[in-house]
């Protein structure tokens, strides 16, 4: 089932990547709303499903993941739940709190550089400021 915008029209590729386990088999789709995608697939399904990953992604990601993994394919977008699967969403969860923190980081030191800044230009060093902006 693919989701559509209200207008009908096809959906916007802004969404999430998710990996999705049931017994010995993980779904890999792609939603806007994973959690809500689940609990749609959940009705249909006779063993109950859990959310083992979700990551930010486009549908392209989606069939990225698709190829990484075809030799588990079962059916459509569901794949035998192999180490190699579990293990890789693994790695994405890490690299993704990784991320993350340099995210973080990086918007400390921002927030930082701009401070010095405005400092200097409260002192009277506009210069300093203006060449500081012209270096490559």
């Amino acid at each position: 089932m693919s989701e559509s915008t209200p207008s009908g029209g096809p959906a916007d590729d802004v969404g999430f990547v998710y990996f999705a386990q049931s017994g010995d088999f993980i779904k890999i789709g792609w939603s806007r709303d994973p959690k809500r995608r689940v609990a749609q697939l959940g009705t249909a399904c006779p063993l109950p499903i859990a959310l083992r990953l979700i990551v930010s992604g486009s549908k392209e990601d989606e069939r990225h993941f698709h190829a990484l993994f075809v030799h588990l394919r079962e059916r459509g977008e569901w794949f035998r739940a192999d180490p190699i699967i579990l293990g890789h969403a693994e790695r994405i969860r890490g690299l993704e709190v990784e991320l993350g923190y340099f995210a973080d980081r990086c918007k400390g030191l921002e927030d930082a550089l701009a401070s010095i800044a405005a400092l200097a230009l409260g002192m009277g060093l506009e210069d300093a400021v203006q060449r500081n902006d012209k270096t490559p």
